[in-house]
């Protein structure tokens, strides 16, 4: 049975996801810890090989994949360590037999090549720049403890690879002939110095990686502070340290005259591919690695009236910033950010709008929760023992934290819901407008939905004072809690799907039933566009099919559906600990150019408007191009300390409106239009069977 059909008739408006504001909030105190991933568009990051100096590789080391290589060195050292000791007990050599085969499939489900790769340099010196008296000095260097500042890779579709897969479009693939040993042979770099020494390029990617003659990496500065002072200005504190740090790093760096080459196979045609120039620092902590500036651009010295071609100035990169907060403070945390009270959005068009929808779709789904909730706990469904407990006036922070994660489940799924319809029922022509589901969310949880299903039925075990290992009850009650037609179709659909339009081809009386399952063997099994009872399921009772199992051919690989069919993709997911949620605010470059461009002095808004940035993305004259050069970054760094500050005080937000700007707010209050952005970092490449829903 299908609950949705197909519709050619509506074309639905939408513009980019955009947002808001990060100076002196009252609220933003709640964070705990904050990192921000720096995705260059024209950077590469290459690594000298460790037995021959003229070769340079590109690699896929996410940050993902430190983790992965921690797990082996500590395996390393343990190792070692344990054969120091004489006197071990047998039981203790047969556990140090199953680590290590544990530590094999580790290495052996990362690369071939992952001794080369845990070889590359991984982190950079980061500073505290706490001297107070001279601001030009870095001052106290972070402990890991503190702070960690990674130099990863990011997969992308940047200018540049486009320009190589022209190139390489009449290479003939063969069996006898791979694209990696092809690839190897495709790319150098020519100094132009008395030495006139040339690089191979080389490539160290994973098996799992999508590999492409013309694809590169692009680098990615992953900067995470563990433990940040705690204040309202958190953010801006945090991430005008981060810049300096990048930009302390990147100076050390210096040009290598040459050309970037292209080598046709088949004719041995060298072809200088213009724009990119590598670049090597003297420092000893940088032995190893180099950076090739691809897609340069010559037209910066109109803006600044002087000559910077070829300068890191024009480096470009978009900015996601993940934080943490304990549960029961992380909404308040989201409108925070989304919320702007000081007026910084009006700076550009195009983006008051959109905060005030951002922010409504979290207002409606935190009423959503708690009209669950209410209905429940006055409902007969329930013992009045059981609504007693449920409203435990001594258990209102675990009732919050419960709250919160049903909040983060429906969230998610709100967001779901709206990209299967659109791509389903609305999206004309060819081109798909959402790739995948983090296109929509602009605020991503780095806990998937099983981690948040199973803390909501811990928390339900402790309040309703269940005991054992037998959680049917728990079950019972967390679908008779979420699982109310009327109220989730009024939170959970978007109104664009509510027209008459869509009356018979989306039926949430049998998506949103208690009463509707699906069978396990079916395909539409676990599908919340089908049935969300049967997507619950799914968390107890996942398909145990041979993909859906990990490499033992054994255990079960995901019990979350939308990770199954490969919808909720691309993020480092996580356990839960201690209530602690994490979030990435996917949206937050566009908080940055509005913020900025706002505050910013005539030197900074020219940049940003007619910059190397601008000339890239194609946006001259438009300050919403999506990134931030490395010359941004300077010129935000001169920004006077005074002007950061401005704002902030609720007084002074409700002083700033002016009547004509709230009836106008209002009014599009009432507006239900969705308009979101699409992605241009990341771009999902599987087939679109996956993303429909089925027939």
């Amino acid at each position: 049975m299908s609950n949705t059909k197909k519709s050619s008739k509506t074309k639905i408006t939408r513009k980019k996801i955009i947002g808001g504001n990060i100076n002196n909030q009252r609220g933003l105190d709640k964070i705990l810890s904050i990192g921000y991933e720096v995705e260059s568009t024209n950077l590469v990051k290459l690594t000298e090989s460790e037995l021959d100096n003229s070769i340079l590789y590109n690699s896929d080391s996410a940050r993902k994949d430190m983790n992965e290589f921690k797990k082996l060195e500590n395996y390393g050292q343990e190792e070692e360590d344990e054969d120091e000791e004489e006197d071990e007990e047998e039981d203790e050599y047969e556990e140090e037999d199953e680590e290590e085969s544990v530590a094999e499939s580790i290495a052996s489900s990362i690369d071939a090549y992952i001794e080369e790769r845990m070889a590359e340099q991984s982190t950079a010196k980061m500073y505290k720049y706490d001297n107070v008296e001279n601001k030009e000095d870095p001052g106290n260097e972070y402990n890991e403890a503190e702070g960690v500042f990674h130099i990863t890779n990011d997969i992308a579709k940047p200018k540049f690879n486009r320009k190589l897969k022209e190139l390489c479009k009449d290479i003939v693939v063969t069996e006898d002939n791979s694209i990696i040993d092809i690839k190897d042979k495709l790319y150098k770099y020519k100094e132009n110095t008395e030495e006139k020494k040339e690089y191979e390029i080389n490539f160290k990617f994973k098996e799992t990686t999508e590999q492409e003659l013309y694809n590169f990496t692009n680098v990615e500065w992953v900067v995470t502070y563990y433990k940040p002072t705690q204040s309202n200005n958190i953010i801006l504190d945090t991430f005008l340290n981060m810049i300096k740090n990048i930009v302390h790093h990147i100076d050390s760096f210096s040009p290598i005259p040459g050309q970037f080459i292209f080598k046709n196979p088949t004719t041995s045609r060298e072809i200088e591919v213009p724009g990119c120039l590598l670049y090597k620092s003297p420092l000893p902590e940088n032995s190893t690695l180099y950076y090739l500036q691809t897609d340069q651009v010559n037209q910066v010295n109109q803006v600044n009236q002087r000559d910077q071609i070829n300068s890191f100035d024009n480096i470009c990169s978009k900015i996601q910033m993940t934080f943490s907060a304990k549960a029961e403070d992380i909404i308040d945390v989201m409108l925070q950010i989304t919320k702007d009270y000081t007026g910084f959005s009006r700076a550009i068009p195009e983006i008051e709008t959109d905060l005030i929808i951002n922010e409504n779709i979290i207002i409606k789904i935190k009423t959503c929760v708690e009209r669950l909730y209410d209905y429940l706990t006055v409902s007969n469904i329930l013992t009045r023992d059981e609504k007693i407990k449920l409203r435990n006036k001594d258990k209102q922070n675990q009732i919050k934290q419960l709250k919160t994660y049903i909040f983060l489940i429906l969230f998610k799924l709100n967001r779901f819901y709206y990209f299967m319809f659109y791509n389903d029922l609305v999206k004309t022509g060819k081109k798909r407008n959402y790739n995948y589901l983090k296109d929509l969310l602009y605020f991503n949880s780095r806990h998937t939905n099983h981690v948040l299903y199973t803390e909501i039925k811990k928390i339900i075990k402790e309040l309703l004072e269940l005991q054992g290992d037998d959680d049917t009850k728990a079950i019972q009650i967390i679908k008779q809690l979420i699982l109310q037609p009327d109220i989730l179709t009024e939170y959970l659909i978007e109104a664009d799907f509510k027209t008459q339009e869509f009356k018979d081809l989306i039926d949430t009386t049998t998506i949103f039933s208690r009463d509707f399952s699906i069978d396990k063997e079916t395909d539409s099994y676990g599908d919340p566009t089908f049935s969300l009872n049967s997507y619950f399921d799914f968390f107890e009772n996942p398909v145990d099919n041979e993909k859906n199992k990990k490499l033992d051919g054994i255990t079960i690989k995901y019990y979350d559906w939308l990770e199954y069919a490969e919808h909720d993709i691309y993020s480092a997911n996580m356990d839960l600990k201690g209530d602690v949620v994490l979030l990435e605010c996917r949206f937050f470059q566009d908080i940055l150019t509005s913020y900025f461009y706002s505050i910013g002095d005539e030197k900074l808004r020219a940049q940003m408007t007619n910059g190397p940035c601008n000339i890239i993305s194609g946006k001259m004259g438009n300050p919403n191009n999506g990134a931030l050069s490395i010359g941004d970054f300077k010129s935000i760094i001169e920004i006077p300390a005074a002007k950061f500050l401005e704002g902030g005080s609720n007084k002074k937000h409700k002083q700033t409106k002016t009547k004509k700007h709230k009836q106008s707010s209002k009014n599009r209050k009432t507006k239900q239009t969705k308009k979101h952005k699409q992605s241009k970092s990341k771009t999902h490449t599987k087939t679109s069977k996956n993303r429909k829903t089925k027939k």
